[in-house]
């Protein structure tokens, strides 16, 4: 993962993640960003899917 950064143009509380492999971006919610710490170590862009981070 490149970066984990605020969306600061929306409404909603989501992070922006960008994925190294093929810059896809993915809208996350803050609850869910103690995932996407365990994510930045060791996972690839298929288990992110199956963590329903899409």
């Amino acid at each position: 993962i490149l970066s984990v950064n605020p969306v600061s143009n929306t409404g909603s509380s989501s992070i922006e993640v960008k994925v190294r492999s093929n810059s896809v971006y993915y809208n996350v919610l803050m609850e869910k960003i103690c995932y996407c710490e365990v994510v930045q170590q060791h996972a690839s862009v298929s288990q992110l899917e199956e963590r329903h981070f899409i």
